[in-house]
């Protein structure tokens, strides 16, 4: 009876030791998921001085990138695409077109008038704005704490683009506006998601609303017909794959991996990184500098974050 007893204390002691491996993996890859994908801006930014346009970059980008996506969905599906109810497709279809076309779109273009770290600051805002709309579905207002946190984010977020800063104003005003207006892309993909992805799982709804955006965005060129990425020079070719792969497919599956091995709540909080980290890269990179109430504002939307976060696991918990 001891024997088995003790036999069984060590087989709970390494099913403990691998969950706790699988859960710091988890972290890790959430973490290091969050700094790769921070470099978006900086690749695009890098395309733009090298001479490429905004569509060009975002319909490049989504076409380069739907095949990983596919791979992924066979390597991880967890429902067959053909058992999807047809009006459930529909609305997968609508969140893609949403959040990875118009929202890309108009992101794109937004980075071709501000800095890599003021865009990542807006973009990073949504978890907000879902607060927001869940209130205004709820047709309730948030609690005192939560109204306070949401105060401080978007106080932060007006220092962050120069309110009482002239200059910084109008140099940041319209494509921080653009910023916002994708972000609301982000936040409806989400509640969407939510709402239609539980069933399916995240892998498939996200391939499904990818390839709508991806066919959408080549409709777009063609209409358009901007061709102007078949003269491309080798150099902006690999920027553009670096982009697809660094900063977009890689850090996404790492990203969902993470969740799965730690969990949605401490994935999130580890992706708090993000900001901080395209701040870093673009002043290594492209030499952009905050003034010191940018700083501080940047500073108020992280914490304001990292409190919706908290809140989040509080409530999971």
């Amino acid at each position: 009876m001891a024997l088995h007893c003790v036999r069984l204390g060590k087989i709970q002691m390494i099913r403990t030791e691998l969950e706790n491996k699988d859960y710091r993996l988890g972290i890790f890859l959430s973490v290091f998921g969050a700094i790769l994908l921070s470099t978006k801006g900086i690749f695009a930014k890098i395309l733009y001085e090298h001479g490429a346009d905004y569509e060009s970059v975002t319909v490049v980008r989504a076409m380069l990138s739907i095949p990983l996506f596919w791979m992924w969905y066979f390597a991880k599906r967890k429902k067959a695409i053909q058992s999807i109810p047809k009006y459930n497709l529909l609305i997968i279809l609508l969140a893609g077109f949403i959040a990875y076309y118009f929202g890309a779109l108009i992101n794109f273009y937004a980075l071709t008038m501000i800095d890599a770290n003021i865009e990542r600051l807006i973009l990073y805002s949504f978890p907000a704005l879902i607060i927001v709309f869940k209130s205004i579905q709820k047709k309730a207002l948030p609690s005192r704490n939560m109204m306070l946190v949401l105060v401080v984010i978007y106080l932060g977020l007006f220092l962050a683009v120069g309110i009482g800063n002239q200059t910084l104003m109008m140099k940041n005003f319209y494509g921080g506006l653009l910023v916002f207006v994708s972000t609301i892309t982000v936040s409806i993909y989400f509640l969407l998601n939510e709402k239609y992805g539980q069933e399916i799982g995240s892998i498939t709804f996200t391939t499904i609303a990818m390839t709508g955006a991806t066919v959408s965005l080549f409709v777009h060129a063609v209409l358009t017909n901007n061709l102007s990425w078949m003269t491309w020079s080798s150099e902006m070719w690999i920027n553009m794959l670096m982009l697809v792969l660094v900063a977009t497919t890689i850090p996404l599956f790492m990203v969902a991996e993470g969740i799965k091995k730690s969990g949605a709540s401490a994935s999130a909080l580890g992706t708090t990184i993000a900001p901080p980290s395209t701040i870093f890269f673009a002043w290594l990179i492209l030499g952009e500098k905050l003034e010191a109430s940018q700083i501080i504002g940047c500073l108020m939307v992280l914490f304001g974050i990292i409190l919706l976060q908290r809140s989040a696991t509080d409530r999971i918990s």
